[in-house]
């Protein structure tokens, strides 16, 4: 009922429409940190959030606001893993406490505005609209969800994807040369008509998502007994699927652990080999999203940058069962 509620907000036309203003927002923000050093996942967060506070959920979003937003969402992400008395401690720190509140009062305030007529053109509205449409009682709380997701949900891994991918496309000179003069036609106005006039850049995205899927292991509760391979699961058993395990098959994938763009203008993957973002009734819902952010902020800044390391980049990785990129790279961002 949920992904129900919600796709109206995260369907691809409903997205794309926004991929001007999306752009333009990528650029001013690159512009606002040039020539400063910053923490590449903390750009990459900051600018899809004012991204998704100009389009998804039109509200006036201040730098201290969303820096907010942002360290509630990584936050409580964090929380999520956690054992039921550690999780229950750390909601009461005073710290998180705050940013919760402020949050939550934000978004109740933004929704109190639309429900008392406020009309705004932006993707939460349709959100709205829906639950009018079906008759059913305005429930505050679940409004204040929605309202959240579709203004954070997907950042934090959509920044670690790009903060992983670049470093990758950055060392692979020749590469990033024909991809630069790929892009030398790129507009925002291109991009409404999809990823066709530019392979290189889409084949880059999809060696992204491949080597660094976001969340390369999905929880899972067994819900019905079953046997598997000798294995009696029961019910209430916590398992682990592991669905992005064909990305590193090198019966599916020749030299699997390699960043190899071109892979994908040579071959015509299945879609079940790419499994980033999961699969059938569950697949995630950020998705289109992504795709639509990860190009663009791409485009924007190979077009127009050289980003300078002061030191080695060094991206670690953490074999959890969450966002395996641990990739808090330091960088400036230089007009080329």
């Amino acid at each position: 009922e949920k992904r129900k509620q919600l796709k109206p907000g995260f369907g691809m036309g409903a997205i794309a429409r926004w991929i001007p203003a999306i752009d333009g927002i990528v650029s001013s923000e690159l512009e606002r940190v040039k020539d400063e050093e910053s923490s590449l996942h903390s750009f990459f967060m900051t600018a899809l959030t004012f991204a998704n506070a100009s389009t998804l959920l039109k509200t006036d979003l201040s730098l201290e606001e969303a820096a907010t937003f942002i360290r509630f969402e990584e936050t409580f992400i964090n929380s999520t893993v956690m054992s039921d008395e550690d999780r229950v401690a750390f909601y009461k720190n005073p710290v998180f406490a705050k940013d919760r509140k402020l949050v939550f009062d934000f978004l109740r305030r933004e929704i109190g505005e639309r429900l008392s007529g406020k009309e705004v053109d932006d993707n939460f509205t349709h959100v709205i609209e829906r639950t009018v449409e079906e008759g059913k009682d305005v429930d505050i709380q679940e409004l204040v969800s929605e309202a959240y997701l579709l203004l954070m949900a997907g950042a934090g891994n959509t920044s670690k994807l790009l903060n992983c991918g670049l470093q990758h496309i950055l060392s692979d000179i020749e590469w990033l040369d024909t991809l630069r003069e790929e892009l030398k036609s790129y507009s925002s106005e291109s991009f409404l008509e999809g990823m066709k006039s530019f392979p290189m850049l889409k084949a880059t995205t999809a060696e992204i998502e491949r080597l660094f899927p976001a969340a390369p292991v999905l929880s899972r509760v067994v819900a019905k007994p079953f046997d598997f391979n000798g294995f009696v699961l029961e019910k209430g058993t916590k398992v682990l699927h592991m669905q992005t395990i064909t990305h590193f098959l090198e019966e599916v994938y020749e030299e699997p652990y390699r960043f190899k763009p071109q892979r994908w203008l040579e071959n015509d993957y299945s879609k079940k080999a790419q499994g980033t973002f999961g699969g059938s009734t569950h697949i995630c819902l950020g998705m289109n999203l992504a795709r639509v952010h990860i190009p663009i902020v791409l485009a924007n800044i190979l077009s127009n940058y050289d980003l300078v390391f002061k030191s080695e980049p060094d991206i670690l990785l953490n074999f959890n069962y969450g966002v395996p990129q641990v990739a808090d790279l330091m960088g400036v961002f230089r007009k080329r």
